[in-house]
């Protein structure tokens, strides 16, 4: 098992762990949070807390899976672009590391 640190962009090892930390983002953050810091359009967002309700999605994959094509493109255009997006990597060196040790 591949141990993935999600706080640091970009994630290392990249495969698996980008799927994985992309993942964790989309369930960890509040639907504020990936509004305003990661631009996350509400179409998108009423199937991310869909999903998360249900709790049946941990990684990326599990979340485009439920979208349509242009939907999946503009999520994964969102973290593929994340070390462009500075309040969104604050985000991950504030959130992630403390997130990550209650789910331990």
């Amino acid at each position: 098992m591949i141990d993935c640190n999600c706080s640091k962009y970009p994630f290392k090892p990249h495969n698996p762990c980008y799927g994985k930390c992309t993942g964790r983002i989309l369930s960890y953050a509040s639907p504020a949070e990936l509004r305003t810091i990661f631009s996350i359009p509400d179409d998108i967002m009423q199937i991310i807390e869909d999903l998360k309700l249900q709790n049946t999605a941990d990684t990326l994959e599990d979340y485009t899976r439920e979208l349509d094509a242009n939907q999946s493109e503009v999520l994964n255009n969102i973290f593929t672009n994340l070390d462009q997006n500075f309040k969104a990597i604050n985000w991950l060196n504030a959130n992630m590391e403390s997130r990550e040790s209650l789910t331990v």
